[in-house]
């Protein structure tokens, strides 16, 4: 041992008190940055299909295109669609027709009733021929409102704004129903998923800024929710965020950041003695030292147990041992 190093060793035994520099715990301590790889999701990404069947006449759109909510994708032939639809239309005719005369024998009936030259039994089938054709009519018109609506289904709209990034037919090809024909991404209905380990999830939670990182760019984020599923592989839990202004592009990689925000003394004014890594506080002018078990070489570690203005000692630290009469410089 240097002499020097003996010195520093005997100046509290023979009077002297170490001059050192302190600072509050408030004015040392940081806030590390967290990250966590994550991912543009769009939650509006639709495989699209025919819900009824036939030969494809006209294809609107290609890959790459953008459309508006309710622009025409594919039109199918709709000749035996309206047919069926005029079809049901003039039995619709018929059956009203039917009830026309039906009602007019009834009215008869009722007047000849009235005079005892019909049997009451003769009213009473009137009544029931009328009642049946108008039951009759409803169903048919069920079938012309079921007409009307696969007229329509024939030709394909996009149920919302995006972009085409799957044409999966052409003209004269047969699609079936349910077959999926179209892809449509929504390009303004993206979010942020990244996975959390469970120890970064409140952190997250409290975080005052969020940002999700990519190479090019960086963009403000907000936490939208927290799955209440934890992966029993990983161990992970799964976050979704949402964009506060442009949004990145779905598909983009990049890091999730968020700051901790509990305070963390730096990894450099820790040291050693017996074995333990801490810190020298200045209380009362004497130097104590505050083990921290959870504390790691190199790594920042967390301080929430000490009060803010706890007096952390800086300059002159090295040489302290527990008990050391101290002079604040």
């Amino acid at each position: 041992m240097s002499v020097i190093a003996v010195l520093l060793l005997l100046l509290p035994s023979i009077g002297f008190a170490a001059k050192v520099e302190v600072k509050p715990l408030s004015e040392k301590s940081v806030y590390p940055q967290l990250s966590a790889p994550a991912e543009v999701v769009s939650y509006k990404n639709s495989q699209l299909g025919s819900e009824v069947a036939g030969k494809v006449i006209e294809v609107a759109r290609r890959v790459g295109e953008s459309v508006k909510q309710g622009d025409l994708l594919l039109r199918i032939d709709p000749t035996n669609y309206r047919l069926s639809l005029k079809q049901l239309q003039a039995a619709r005719q018929s059956l009203q027709a039917k009830i026309k005369f039906a009602r007019y024998q009834l009215e008869l009936a009722k007047r000849l009733g009235s005079q005892r030259n019909v049997s009451e039994e003769l009213v009473l089938q009137r009544q029931s021929e009328v009642d049946s054709l108008k039951a009759e009519l409803m169903q048919q018109q069920v079938a012309i409102e079921r007409a009307e609506t696969d007229l329509q289904r024939t030709e394909l709209r996009a149920p919302f704004a995006g972009v085409v990034i799957k044409r999966l037919i052409n003209e004269g090809e047969w699609a079936d129903p349910g077959a999926p024909l179209f892809q449509l991404l929504a390009t303004n209905a993206v979010e942020v998923m990244a996975q959390l380990h469970p120890q970064d999830v409140a952190q997250l939670s409290a975080a005052k800024m969020i940002r999700f990182s990519t190479a090019l760019k960086n963009y403000p984020v907000e936490l939208r929710v927290l799955l209440p599923l934890l992966d029993s592989r990983q161990r992970t839990q799964e976050v979704r965020l949402t964009f506060k202004g442009e949004p990145a592009l779905a598909g983009s990689s990049g890091r999730l950041e968020w700051l901790d925000e509990r305070p963390h003394l730096p990894a450099n004014l820790l040291l050693r003695r017996e074995g333990k890594l801490g810190l020298f506080i200045a209380q009362e002018g004497l130097a104590h030292f505050i083990a921290l078990p959870q504390a790691q070489e190199g790594r920042a570690v967390l301080v929430t147990h000490l009060p803010a203005d706890t007096l952390i000692v800086l300059e002159g630290r090295d040489a302290l041992q527990e008990g050391d009469s101290l002079e604040i410089q």
